[in-house]
């Protein structure tokens, strides 16, 4: 009876992220919750969308509530409250970088992928029409951006569609190694085939495959 009572920690950051977004099911709100197990094998990527799940990174909207900022507004347009959701997607220049990396995964892909916050950002699938392999693709490319936005997070400038290449080159050869040492390059050559041939990249070599 005492478990069954004890209050949903987690409402209030789906009520924030409804506010912020859109209402979701019930199984909506279950898959973004899994979504930071099965953005990328690296653990620190996984670390990053459970971050920004839980709303951990402060805004300048609250670090001037704490007195730890001279101004709330938005450091990048200088004319709305940097709120968590301003500084991650709703702010004119945040926008711009978003539309360059789903433009660059459109093309890398070869599909449609939607620009809407509870995917992005939340990893929810309900409009996204790709196959499992090229979902896994577009999961991991979305959070190497996010982690480029995080690391940008007190400063005026936006990340770089070269920042992210060079951030998806490198976790590209991360998880090339780690297939390779559990015996499926096939599944890395599956992922990443779409990346390696939209780039002119050489593929690995099957062999040895258990």
């Amino acid at each position: 009876m005492l478990n069954n009572n004890a209050p949903d920690t987690l409402s209030k950051l789906r009520d924030r992220w409804e506010k912020d977004t859109r209402a979701f099911e019930d199984i909506d709100w279950e898959a973004a919750l899994m979504h930071p197990r099965e953005v990328a094998i690296k653990s620190r990527l996984r670390l990053i969308q459970l971050k920004i799940l839980h709303r951990c990174y402060y805004d300048r909207k609250r670090l001037f509530l704490m007195g730890r900022s001279s101004s709330p507004n938005c450091l990048s347009c200088l004319q709305t409250e940097g709120t968590f959701i301003h500084t991650i997607w709703g702010c004119p220049s945040i926008q711009t970088y978003w539309g360059t990396i789903i433009a660059e995964l459109c093309a890398v892909l070869e599909a449609t992928v939607p620009m809407e916050p509870s995917y992005v950002l939340l990893g929810i699938p309900n409009d996204v029409d790709l196959p499992r392999h090229q979902l896994l693709f577009c999961n991991l490319g979305l959070v190497v951006a996010k982690r480029d936005v995080a690391r940008h997070w007190g400063a005026a400038e936006t990340p770089t569609l070269a920042e992210w290449r060079a951030g998806m080159d490198m976790y590209m050869a991360a998880e090339k190694i780690t297939c390779k040492a559990r015996g499926c390059p096939r599944k890395f050559s599956r992922i990443w085939g779409c990346w390696m041939q939209y780039y002119g990249i050489d593929q690995p070599s099957l062999d040895g495959e258990r």
